[in-house]
């Protein structure tokens, strides 16, 4: 196979070029022997390569020699130890500050989109190919709770909490959970965030995938209800006050066991249903006795 480096010199944690780096090598591995020069990477982008590419960092390897050299950053100049038949700029920018021309010593220049070709003037010597994808997304979940914390009279309602978070990052679902909240979860688990309070969370709770109640005990259950006319399915312990307004595991919830001990996949099968609730009922029994 031929083979192509990537050039670049300075990366950062994440950005557009690091992606497309990323994506390139993805899709082009298994046609082209390539490689990656950095003058510096994050550890993690460089890890992330290495099925795909050969990586170096810095002056891990004085001398390449290759078919194509692909110049990725405008700013950088060609390195002198690297041999190459072809070399490639890639524009990946517009004009910005201090960004008002570019170099003009690649064999091929490849613009990123027609804006940047317009945006440098540029006629029929350079190209506009766009960015390369690379989609494959797991199942994700939104969660959200609201309940105090601390709460003695709930239970073991943090530790179940915590658990949940714990089990979820094991399986390797993505998720991220909401806990509005007058208190935080201590040294909360990733992917699991204190956001303190708002004095309504209903637009939130429409907008996720489950409601988390996970305490002892309820007397009645107002974030569940709302979850539920709202038709946002749950997620809760065996609390028989839930009851009284129809919450039914499998239909509207997933009604886990107080020790945890649960299949966590299941949870990706999100319940979708109708639920319909008589305020009205209610508000004349209060009619009645007033």
């Amino acid at each position: 196979m031929k083979r192509v480096v990537l050039y670049i010199r300075k990366t950062y944690v994440i950005g557009g070029l690091e992606t497309f780096i990323y994506n390139f090598c993805v899709h082009m591995y298994d046609k082209y022997d390539l490689t990656v020069v950095f003058g510096s990477a994050a550890d993690w982008q460089v890890e992330r390569l290495k099925p795909y590419a050969q990586v170096t960092v810095g002056n891990e390897n004085p001398h390449i020699e290759c078919d194509t050299l692909l110049m990725l950053r405008i700013g950088d100049p060609i390195p002198s130890n690297i041999k190459y038949n072809k070399v490639i700029r890639r524009i990946h920018t517009c004009k910005a500050c201090g960004v008002t021309d570019i170099p003009h010593d690649g064999d091929v220049t490849v613009c990123v989109s027609q804006a940047v070709k317009d945006d440098f003037g540029l006629g029929d010597e350079a190209l506009v190919i766009n960015n390369l994808s690379n989609v494959t997304a797991k199942p994700s979940l939104l969660l959200m709770s609201a309940t105090r914390l601390p709460a003695p009279d709930k239970g073991k309602n943090e530790w179940r909490m915590r658990r949940l978070a714990e089990m979820l990052n094991e399986a390797e679902i993505p998720y991220i959970w909401l806990n509005f909240s007058d208190g935080d979860l201590p040294d909360a688990p990733p992917n699991f965030y204190n956001v303190g309070i708002r004095k309504n969370i209903q637009d939130y709770i429409q907008k996720a995938d489950y409601l988390v109640q996970l305490s002892s005990q309820e007397a009645f259950g107002n974030s569940v209800l709302e979850a539920l006319m709202l038709k946002t399915a749950v997620v809760c312990t065996s609390i028989p006050a839930f009851k009284d307004f129809g919450l039914e595991d499998g239909v509207n919830a997933h009604v886990v066991p107080f020790d945890m001990e649960f299949d966590v996949m299941k949870l990706l099968q999100i319940p979708q249903f109708d639920f319909f609730y008589d305020n009205e009922k209610r508000i004349r029994q209060w009619e009645e006795i007033l």
